[in-house]
């Protein structure tokens, strides 16, 4: 049976839910990005994750950071719409991009629990009114994370806009994958998929190629990777293997129209874990309408994705 815990994290709570039988769990810090602590299988915890409320306050490498209203970077933090432009604030200074939207700090309110005998459940909910100057619409954003003693971790996102007018959205997840000491050591595979060229800025230029390093299962070894993909094939559930000492864990996410179509994989420069990160849309997506949804008023996008351990 599931347990559930509240626990302060420093100025913020956290949330745990735990199975004293599999050694299954996750934690949670709700006001704070809903930011993912731990993810556990037989007492494993596979995430490379904050430890103390310092390192959550710091955001440092945006660890199972909640990316909209777009995942990964854009271009010097600018977009229009319906003709009016609109800047985010640059926080990569370095290549003067806007990085990983603006949810990765805010208050998450719980919608609901769920504790049984075989999973848990949380929902937790963003509200928006419009107050934020770099997208100033009213929308609300709603995040689902589901544990199964099958060694499923299941996430689900939805977004609503409650604008009168259609508004540009991207979602997107950042987390990182802990299975070996050092990723070199981790081995991988990948579905079919076109790789996003980008300019030194990491912008795309426009082009893709194919990229079948890893469509077989690979040593990572001392490849550094930091990518976004498009799936060859927009349809059903796309998988990528990630397998160490650990165990092996399976990645999904659902693909096709209005789904989750891109994926970044992101080896950091310590080399202690392997991000996966789905994406609704392709890098700088407000700009250059790849795999942009551009969303109705009162419509909802969102789907599915999520991770399958064994041992």
């Amino acid at each position: 049976m599931y347990k559930y815990k509240n626990e302060p994290f420093g100025k913020w709570s956290k949330i745990s839910f735990t199975d004293d039988k599999t050694g299954n769990g996750f934690s949670l810090v709700p006001d704070f990005g809903a930011t993912l602590l731990e993810l556990n299988f037989k007492q494993k915890n596979i995430l490379d994750s904050y430890k103390t409320p310092e390192q959550l306050a710091s955001r440092d490498w945006s660890k199972s950071a909640i990316l909209f209203p777009f995942p990964n970077r854009l271009n010097d933090g600018k977009y229009s719409v319906n003709g009016m432009n609109y800047q985010f604030p640059i926080n990569e200074k370095s290549r003067n991009n806007a990085l990983h939207g603006l949810g990765f700090d805010k208050p998450f309110a719980i919608k609901s629990m769920s504790v049984q005998e075989d999973s848990a459940s949380i929902s937790c909910v963003y509200q928006s009114e419009g107050e934020n100057d770099a997208y100033p619409f009213s929308f609300l954003f709603e995040i689902i994370f589901t544990i199964k003693n099958s060694n499923d971790f299941e996430v689900e996102m939805n977004f609503i806009n409650h604008t009168s007018f259609a508004i540009p959205v991207g979602l997107g997840w950042h987390p990182y994958f802990k299975l070996d000491e050092v990723s070199n050591d981790s081995w991988l595979q990948m579905p079919e998929c076109k790789q996003v060229v980008v300019n030194d800025k990491m912008i795309p230029t426009g082009k893709k190629k194919v990229f079948e390093e890893f469509n077989k299962i690979k040593k990572i070894g001392e490849r550094s990777l930091d990518t976004c993909f498009e799936l060859k094939h927009k349809d059903g559930v796309a998988n990528v293997l990630l397998q160490g000492q650990l165990g092996k864990l399976n990645y999904w996410q659902e693909a096709g129209e209005r789904r989750w179509n891109f994926f970044q994989i992101f080896t950091p420069p310590t080399r202690k874990s392997v991000a996966i990160e789905p994406m609704t849309c392709n890098i700088d997506a407000f700009n250059n309408r790849d795999g942009l949804v551009m969303l109705e008023s009162e419509k909802t996008m969102g789907g599915k994705f999520g991770v399958k351990f064994s041992t």
